[in-house]
């Protein structure tokens, strides 16, 4: 029985809208630069507007080196914005220009258009609701973070900024609630523990602080805002030893923070942010042509971002992506190759690894990777499945195959992970063991062409 590979599913623009919220909530608008000179980019027709937007005015002495980079990063946007007026994501890219230009009313006016063109832009809601808030019109930022906190796919980012906003109003009781009512839908984050066992300080509650505190340190055992949090719980709840321990723990991790600042610093020194900044741009772009199944287009700028920025994830996920929808497997491959050496811990990128070496006919590699994958997430039903269909793929060990495929459907009961235990059994020829994993699969999946194939060929053979 010949299997199909399962294919990675097609980015969503809310993957990205993801990767942008994080990028506009860790400080994207406190790190811009301050340039005076401005000049009007000029392939853009000496136009003011674009769809009734402000065309960037770049400006470049800031880093003249970067200049002919500003110049097309606002060509880019502007003809994107021509061409696709109602495309939220194409005026996100321009807002973007317009913050490399430290332009904040063409800015917030992209910002808005955004909402007005998608109700549901994250990044927007992200963007508007913070500068109200640094800006102290914290009315304004609790309503759009209140909105955004209604969406699909809201990171839990929105949360902890309404309730650093709902502390300045002096409402510290409602900004416990939002992060409680956060964390029951989802499992907490570190950070998002470390700010309610503040706000919990700031109630004087402080058992409740110390355990937020403690269970941040379980976490994440590198914040030193957990354990400076903890120490002066401890000290509310007069455990003055635990307060001295969690002191000194605090020191040593706050000096290793402060010399991470300062590689930061020099980081922004050695003007990586422009290029940055430009392959998120680029990406954003490379995502709007691709919608507009201009993939050679769309190609062109995951490049050139790929180029800018040498640890940028998101720009070479969307290549391996796209290399992958075009059957272009080799390249596809060395995206993702790119990937693991940026983030080696990755479980999707080792999938996508293994994955793809399947597709090749790379079997014994790919056998490898998904072993490697097992013991990364022991937990998760991904390395299994994948480790199940190399073995059935090479006809090698079925009966550890079949170990392997029934772990995975006990870890993860999806319609494939069903549908690789019943091409095993079905191999092994145990028909009726086949026929039951492949009702269930088929229960989850009817539709599935593939799945009712084998079904019929098993049911043939009675």
């Amino acid at each position: 029985m010949v299997l199909k590979l399962i294919e990675g599913p097609r980015r969503r623009w809310l993957a990205a809208a993801a990767v942008m919220l994080l990028a506009w909530m860790a400080g994207f608008l406190g790190a811009r630069l301050a340039w005076n000179t401005v000049s009007p980019p000029p392939d853009l027709d000496g136009l003011d507007e674009v769809a009734g937007l402000p065309v960037p005015r770049v400006a470049f002495d800031g880093y003249p080196q970067h200049r002919a980079l500003l110049e097309e990063l606002a060509q880019v946007a502007g003809r994107m914005v021509r061409s696709f007026p109602t495309d939220a994501s194409a005026v996100a890219a321009l807002a973007m220009v317009h913050n490399l230009a430290h332009d904040d009313a063409g800015e917030v006016a992209c910002w808005r258009r955004c909402l007005e063109l998608d109700p549901a832009f994250l990044p927007a809601y992200s963007n508007l609701s913070t500068r109200a808030a640094n800006k102290g019109e914290y009315q304004e930022a609790e309503v759009l973070l209140r909105e955004a906190m209604r969406l699909p796919g809201a990171s839990p980012s929105f949360s902890e900024l309404l309730a650093t906003v709902l502390m300045s109003e002096g409402k510290s009781q409602e900004a416990a609630q939002t992060l409680e009512n956060a964390m029951a839908d989802r499992p907490p984050a570190a950070r998002t523990l470390v700010q309610l066992g503040e706000v919990y300080l700031q109630l004087k509650e402080y058992q409740k602080a110390k355990t937020q505190f403690e269970r941040a340190i379980q976490i994440d055992r590198s914040s030193s805002r957990a354990y400076h949090g903890l120490a002066r719980a401890c000290d509310r709840l007069k455990a003055t030893q635990e307060a001295e321990k969690c002191r000194a723990e605090f020191a040593r991790l706050k000096k290793a923070e402060d010399q991470a600042a300062r590689t930061g610093i020099d980081k922004i020194a050695d003007q990586r942010v422009v290029p940055d900044r430009a392959a998120q741009i680029l990406t954003t772009a490379a995502n709007v042509y691709s919608s507009q199944l201009q993939f050679d287009t769309a190609e062109r700028y995951l490049k050139q971002a790929a180029g800018l920025s040498p640890d940028d994830v998101t720009c070479r996920a969307a290549l391996a992506e796209l290399y992958g929808t075009q059957g272009r497997l080799e390249e596809a491959l060395a995206a993702v190759e790119e990937l693991r050496r940026i983030e080696p811990r990755n479980l999707v990128h080792a999938r996508s690894l293994g994955i793809l070496q399947g597709r090749l006919g790379r079997w014994e590699s790919a056998e490898t990777t998904f072993r490697d994958l097992c013991a990364l997430a022991p937990a998760r039903a991904v390395g299994y499945a994948g480790l199940a269909e190399s073995f059935l793929r090479t006809g090698k060990q079925l009966p550890l195959a079949r170990t392997l495929a029934a772990k995975a459907a006990g870890l993860d009961p999806s319609a494939w992970n069903h549908f690789i235990l019943a091409a095993i059994c079905e191999q092994q020829g145990d028909r009726s063991a086949a026929r039951k994993a492949l009702e269930k699969a088929i229960f989850l999946d009817p539709g599935n062409s593939q799945y009712r194939q084998l079904y019929a060929t098993i049911e043939g053979k009675n």
